[in-house]
Formats: C-alpha cells, sequence, structure tokens
C-alpha cells in the first residue's frame, strides 16, 4: 500500500510534537524511514527503527554542531548537503 502525503504530514507533526525535533532531524529520520520501507518494511517498523538509530547515533548533536548560529545563518545548499550527507544507522 502507497503513502500518501497525508501520511508524511501526520508522521511531521507526530514527530515534531512528541520529541520536539527540529526539521532537519524530522527530514533525516523520514528520509531514512521512507527508504527502509521501500525495502519492504511497513512505515512504522522503518520509523521505529530509524528512530532508535537516531538516538544511537547522536544525531541531535551533529545537527547541533553543523548548526550552532541561528537557522537563519545558513544558506539553503548547507542544509541540503548536510541532509544529503548524513547517514542514519
Amino acid at each position: 500500500m502507497g503513502h500518501t502525503i497525508c501520511d508524511s504530514v501526520f508522521i511531521f507533526i507526530a514527530l515534531h510534537g512528541m520529541f520536539k525535533l527540529s526539521a532537519s532531524a524530522i527530514i533525516l529520520i523520514v528520509k531514512h524511514a521512507a527508504s527502509l520501507s521501500l525495502s519492504g518494511l511497513s512505515i512504522k517498523v522503518a520509523l521505529t527503527q530509524v528512530e532508535a538509530d537516531y538516538w544511537e547515533a547522536n544525531i541531535t548533536s551533529r545537527i547541533e554542531e553543523q548548526f550552532p548560529a541561528s537557522y537563519k545563518e545558513y544558506t539553503n545548499e548547507q542544509f541540503i548537503d548536510f541532509l544529503t550527507n548524513t547517514k542514519i544507522g
């Protein structure tokens, strides 16, 4: 069964509300969960796995180290580069 944009919006709201994660963290989690779900895992299992991997890899610290100032201080290219090159798990 395919996932709709509504599924993605729900995931975003749930992650942001539950964990107060930054947009960068949420994008990384959803990116990696989508990759796992394409390999056959259900979205729920994929999100659970990626969440555990996220905390184990201490991604929040990596985001804070990469972007210590206000997000307004950085270019879109810097965010895209970070999101593209950061692996979870």
